[in-house]
């Protein structure tokens, strides 16, 4: 399935950002080089996590976990760019489902952990996918009895599979191919080669629904050269990834160049600051991310001194956990004695990292052409912005350039998956007829000759909680069906570690007062993440709304 217009697959072909290579045939040209290379390790606490001991992979000992898994599919005979959709810790498992399934021609489609039944039921249906993959426990909850629970819902599913002891009747036990010989097939399935889709995941929109986003091979790797540029990694990297594999970042800045460079990879299972710190301590990584509120908790406890537990550590990304930098930024951003690579998220759409200079505001973005790696001229162009705007004035600055923050790049995606279900809207992309995005995010040129791009607000309607996205569209219905509740809505306040955090508004019926541990009761049995719980609920007379019934969230914090 190619979602790309041919003009544009014809442009970045011209550029050479683009080109025929599969994450497949990173992944092969890795393992043909180096098939006795440490390739993949799994978080040391992964008995605690999902059960089993820890594995330590070399890319042979990979590529054979990849065939086997490649077989299994094949044995449901599956058709290229059916989909596979998983729910796993973030242990060595995740990045064997993603590469057997394309090994297979299939669409990869990591759920996010944080999901619960609730999220589940609503966004799969959106993708019809033919099997659902898990491992019996995570963190002590049954993930297989969930994913029998949605497979009995969804007539597309053919086969749940998965790993961990003692499986359930009708489900396919994964563990195996770990431990079996491969059969020798090492075909891959026909596909449409790089520009095909690769995966979907998963982003909160301005839409009531999860946002379905799909991703091809040239995206992927033109996202992962990004990361792989800037922080220079190379077949000697040793890089620490806290985040599941489920997103632009954690793929696109971890995964990718890993396969890019044919590296060494660690998986950390969020969040443990000990194992952490023994991680970096014990296997030697040249190349960790963590999230700003972190890196000062280690910070003032000397781990990045060069004689500190992260002695090895070369090259820092400080994830930052939404677009829109605290007001706090450039007194949490001194210099560390590592490198330091910041990496923000426009939401699913594109990611920027640039590698931190003294004496750069660091709220501030190119307006134009992003080339990597950022300290050299010249290089591969994989981000272009502009601001669609216009002129406005105030007392203070006398005329601004104000506008919406648009994007151009390689590793954006083209459009939403095809909804698989009649009766549900898919959301749009609207591009201008230069190709630029808009990403929804309100900015001002600033600087002596405009060429500098601050963001100053975000949409209201999406939340940023620890880098993922939410719709504040869905948290309004969802809070709404209480009962007692005649009207609701969701926003966003800050918060140091998170990014942001969820507070409700409600207003009650005539007569009813509606209590927090009731709300959270509720919220609790219909089976919702965890993260859309809100921290505070706060009781308002009315919710104001514009002509159209939309929330106009603004006017509702005046009231609060």
């Amino acid at each position: 399935m190619i979602l790309t217009d041919r003009l544009v697959i014809e442009q970045f072909e011209a550029s050479g950002i683009w080109g025929e290579a599969t994450l497949v045939d990173l992944f092969a040209a890795a393992a043909r080089r180096s098939p006795d290379k440490l390739a993949l390790v799994d978080p040391p606490n992964r008995a605690a996590v999902a059960g089993g001991l820890p594995r330590r992979l070399t890319f042979g000992q990979l590529s054979s976990a990849v065939e086997n898994l490649a077989s299994v599919f094949r044995s449901l005979h599956l058709k290229p760019d059916d989909v596979v959709a998983f729910q796993l810790p973030n242990t060595v498992e995740q990045v064997v489902v993603l590469l057997a399934a394309l090994k297979c021609g299939l669409i990869a489609s990591p759920v996010p952990l944080l999901w619960r039944e609730h999220e589940i039921k609503t966004a799969l249906p959106l993708i019809g996918p033919k099997v659902l993959l898990t491992t019996r426990m995570i963190t002590g909850r049954n993930h297989e009895a969930l994913m029998c629970s949605v497979a009995a819902e969804n007539m597309t599913v053919r086969a749940v599979m998965s790993f961990g002891d003692g499986v359930m009747d009708g489900v396919v036990a994964l563990d195996a191919i770990f431990t079996e010989e491969t059969d020798g097939d090492t075909s891959t399935a026909a596909s449409e080669g790089a520009n095909a889709v690769a995966t979907v995941c998963w982003a909160g929109g301005d839409t009531p629904t999860p946002c379905p986003v799909p991703r091809s091979h040239n995206q992927w790797i033109a996202a992962g050269m990004m990361s792989l540029l800037e922080a220079e990694v190379d077949e000697s990297s040793h890089l620490l990834c806290p985040y599941p594999l489920n997103g632009l970042v954690s793929i696109g800045g971890f995964m990718v160049p890993w396969l890019l460079a044919g590296a060494t990879l660690s998986l950390h299972h969020p969040f443990d600051l000990k194992v952490f710190v023994e991680q970096l301590r014990s296997e030697g990584v040249t190349i960790a991310g963590l999230p700003p509120a972190v890196i000062d908790l280690l910070k003032s406890e000397g781990a990045f001194e060069s004689d500190g537990a992260a002695g090895s550590l070369k090259t820092l990304a400080c994830v930052w956990p939404g677009p829109l930098l605290p007001k706090d930024a450039e007194e949490r951003a001194a210099d560390l004695v590592v490198g330091v690579i910041d990496v923000r998220a426009l939401g699913e759409m594109a990611y920027i990292a640039k590698r931190r200079v003294a004496g750069e505001n660091l709220a501030e973005l190119e307006h134009g052409e992003f080339s990597y790696p950022t300290r050299r001229a010249g290089g591969a162009v994989l981000l272009q912005t502009r601001v669609k705007g216009g002129i406005s004035s105030n007392k203070q600055m006398a005329s601004l350039l104000t506008g919406d923050l648009m994007i151009k790049s390689p590793m954006a995606f083209d459009a939403y998956f095809p909804a698989c279900i009649e009766g549900v809207d898919e959301p749009v992309i609207t591009k201008d007829p230069q190709g630029y995005i808009n990403t929804g995010l309100r900015c001002l040129l600033s600087g002596g000759s405009a060429t500098k791009i601050e963001i100053i607000r975000r949409n209201s309607n999406v939340i940023f909680y620890g880098g993922l996205s939410v719709s504040a569209h869905e948290l309004d219905q969802l809070y709404a069906d209480f009962h007692g509740i005649s009207d609701a809505a969701a926003f966003a306040f800050d918060d140091p570690v998170m990014g942001e955090r969820i507070l409700a508004a409600v207003v009650p019926q005539p007569g009813m007062t509606i209590a927090f541990d009731e709300f959270v009761d509720y919220l609790n049995e219909r089976q919702v993440a965890p993260y859309k719980v809100p921290d505070r609920l706060v009781t308002v007379k009315s919710i104001p709304r514009d002509g159209e019934g939309a929330i106009l969230r603004d006017k509702v914090l005046d009231q609060i």
